[in-house]
């Protein structure tokens, strides 16, 4: 494709003018601003195997990522912008793709892993285009093929796209190159994968011994002596002993990725009652006007005026609002206005629009005449509007003449798809062009729902929607009643800025007094005040429950002179002021014994009481070979599970406990085990039966799904190898 090569032999130039001119916007928004984006001493966004990855270059490609993804919605919509959140997914994406890069270019390369172009060609205009080549030419709303690149079926028209590319404009066509070059990673990638998974294999007599293991099923006898039956308290734990535990084990506490942990307090921003009193008067000051608007005005008005920004009116029946109001509304006339009243964190107006007399909910049967242009028109539509109309007033004469049924008629005319599929059936919508029962809240078309709630029942009309004209026959309806139509100026309470500074002052107050931790538990006691904590907080976290947006205060606890202790300035984040104070700091790697003592004298503890149970186990069962015998003398139940097999996680009554499982597959019936030092406790189980499944898989099936559980955990277990081996280094919460 010559496109693509023209994009190849200009990409370099592209990228180098691009990088030069987003260096001198940043470089010249840092002298004329006074900021420096190096007022940390970190100047790298992250480090890989050892290779930097600078906050310039991070940055250069993330602008790049929010460029196109703007450009590529506006093909659709022309207004659009990128919320908070499709940006922090596109940083996020863009990390990982930058990463992936660091991490197997050098292993593609070291084994020769490449794409040529007739592959990369093929991503483009082959059967199965690649995923990031369908989502190039879709609409980033519905995600659906734009139609001009689709195909009568909705897939992607590969003679649209070769046209695209062939014309394609310079300011898309760094875009080209952005996909081919993702294309090439993820091929590569692919096969690098392949390579692996092609690479194992299982042996017959493995596929033998999983398929004898499937095959048994084990009655079992057990007797139990938990941990948690013996105290604490005679346990003498020393130093050394928890030293020597925790060198023994180090790797249950090795930290993949630096987390921290916070305790904070909240000073709410709530509206104070001079704020709601203000609001009040500003509402009753519209009423006045807003009882005289009618028609176009009135719907202006309540756009203007309601936070919405929406006019929607709505149908309600007495005592459906508050009772003052209802009272107001319901004995009135159209444009009648109660209010404003509060309701929860709202203030709100009530006009009465409109009353009518009709039922709840209908039950209807139609014919839709489409016509070319309607709302969902389908493509082999032709006729005109005149047409279609014509047609449908010829329909509903040759009905009311009594020549034919309405149901008739249904099947052969209709456009609606829902009554012409042929999957549709008795009870549901559209079944012989029936649609009920519905309600007036239903999402129908206006003109089509009135119809049958506000008409009789056997009426017949021809009704005009934005979908075409309707054939309309009301064929059931419940008892009519009053109706009101409301519309209503809605306008959340909100904090003024005399209150939002009454509420940050005192914050402030507490963060400027209480500068330590100990400071800060001992004022959160004294002012009775409700401390939260967060755990595992991560650099890369956008989100702590319970906070609105918290990325600023991440920052903060990420910042290089961090440490545990420190008390944080007030933060807004939404509606409050939080501050915060760093509980724990976890680095990345082993944490140290201080960090873990408490969790490392748990196990220590566990540990000595099962070499106590296993002495006392191993004194008792001395010259016993019974169950209910050894039973007796530990005065612990002898208690059964039934049903088990190798592949058992869970044991009844015990839990999760796979030393017991690995003891019981390599037991004989009939025979007392060794005491068995378990995660719950320390116990002694009997085989009492083992059956055999005789329709269990073969040795050759279970090689094969063997195999394919292999494969299937290739591609995680690789990759973090590849980022464990890297030892990356993450700063992003110091720039993003």
């Amino acid at each position: 494709m010559s496109v693509l090569s023209s994009i190849r032999s200009r990409a370099g130039l592209l990228v180098a003018v691009i990088g030069i001119a987003l260096l001198a916007f940043i470089l010249g928004d840092i002298f004329t601003s006074g900021r420096s984006i190096f007022s940390s001493r970190e100047t790298n966004v992250a480090v890989v195997g050892g290779e930097d990855i600078s906050y310039l270059e991070f940055e250069h490609k993330v602008q790049e990522v929010l460029g196109q993804q703007l450009n590529q919605m506006k093909r659709s919509n022309p207004n659009a912008t990128l919320d908070e959140n499709t940006t922090d997914e596109l940083v996020k994406d863009t990390w990982t793709r930058t990463i992936n890069e660091k991490l197997f270019n050098h292993e593609f390369d070291k084994i020769g892993v490449t794409v040529s172009g007739d592959e990369l060609l093929d991503s483009w205009l082959g059967k199965d285009p690649h995923p990031e080549v369908i989502r190039y030419f879709s609409d980033q709303r519905t995600h659906q093929i734009l139609p001009e690149y689709a195909r009568p079926d909705g897939k992607l028209n590969p003679i649209a796209v070769k046209r695209y590319l062939d014309k394609v404009k310079d300011e898309e066509e760094k875009q080209v190159v952005e996909i081919e070059k993702y294309i090439r990673t993820t091929r590569k990638q692919t096969k690098y994968m392949n390579l692996i998974k092609k690479g194992l294999y299982v042996t017959t007599a493995q596929g033998r011994h999983d398929s004898t293991d499937a095959s048994a099923f084990y009655t079992l006898r057990y007797i139990g002596k938990k941990y948690s039956s013996a105290t604490d308290s005679a346990l003498k734990v020393t130093d050394s002993d928890l030293l020597t535990w925790y060198n023994a084990h180090q790797y249950k506490y090795n930290v993949k990725e630096a987390v921290r942990n916070i305790e904070y307090i909240n000073f709410d921003i709530t509206p104070s009652r001079r704020d709601i009193n203000d609001l009040k008067g500003d509402m009753l000051a519209m009423v006045n006007e807003f009882k005289t608007k009618t028609g176009k005005e009135d719907s202006a008005f309540v756009q203007g005026e309601s936070d919405s920004r929406v006019y929607k009116t709505r149908l309600i029946h007495r005592g459906s609002l508050k009772p003052d109001v209802d009272s107001v509304i319901c004995k009135g006339v159209a444009g009648t206005v109660a209010g404003p009243v509060e309701e929860g964190n709202k203030m709100i107006l009530y006009k009465l629009v409109a009353t009518e007399h009709s039922s709840d909910s209908a039950k209807v049967r139609h014919i839709l005449i489409a016509y070319k242009g309607a709302a969902r028109a389908d493509s082999t539509v032709t006729r005109t509007k005149d047409q279609a109309k014509h047609r449908a007033d010829s329909l509903l004469a040759l009905v009311k003449s009594k020549k034919k049924k309405l149901e008739d008629l249904v099947f052969a005319n209709t456009d609606d798809g829902g009554s012409k599929s042929p999957t549709t059936k008795e009870g549901e919508m559209g079944y012989h062009g029936i649609y009920g029962w519905y309600t007036a809240d239903m999402g129908f078309a206006t003109g089509f729902k009135n119809y049958g709630l506000q008409h009789k029942k056997g009426e017949m009309a021809v009704v005009e929607t934005e979908f075409g004209y309707h054939i309309m026959e009301v064929i059931d309806k419940t008892k009519e009643s009053d109706k009101f139509e409301i519309v209503t100026i809605e306008r959340q309470v909100q904090a003024s800025k005399a209150t939002v500074d009454s509420v940050f002052t005192a914050a402030n107050k507490f963060a400027g007094i209480n500068t330590t931790s100990d400071l800060f538990e001992k004022a959160v006691v004294k002012d009775g005040l409700n401390k939260r904590m967060a755990t595992d907080i991560k650099a890369s976290d956008h989100t702590i429950s319970g906070l609105e947006s918290p990325r600023e205060l991440i920052h903060w606890i990420y910042a290089d002179e961090r440490k545990k202790g420190d008390v944080s300035q007030p933060f807004q984040l939404g509606e409050r002021f939080v501050i915060a104070t760093v509980t724990s700091v976890r680095e990345k790697g082993v944490a140290p014994l201080d960090e873990v003592k408490d969790k490392v004298e748990m196990e220590v503890k566990k540990e000595k009481k099962a070499e106590n149970f296993i002495a006392l186990f191993t004194k008792e069962s001395a010259g016993v070979s019974k169950i209910e015998d050894l039973a007796s003398k530990m005065r612990e139940p002898a208690q059964r599970a039934e049903n088990l097999n190798f592949s058992s996680t869970f044991i009844p009554g015990v839990g999760q406990e796979y030393n017991l499982i690995g003891y019981m597959v390599t037991s004989k019936e009939g025979v007392l085990s060794k005491p068995i030092k378990g995660n719950s406790g320390v116990y002694v189980i009997m085989i009492e039966k083992i059956a055999r499944n005789d329709k269990t898989e073969t040795a050759k099936a279970f090689k094969k799904l063997t195999l394919n559980n292999m494969q299937a955990q290739v591609d995680q277990n690789v990759y973090d190898a590849l980022k464990e081996s890297a030892n990356i280094k993450d700063n992003r919460a110091k720039f993003f």
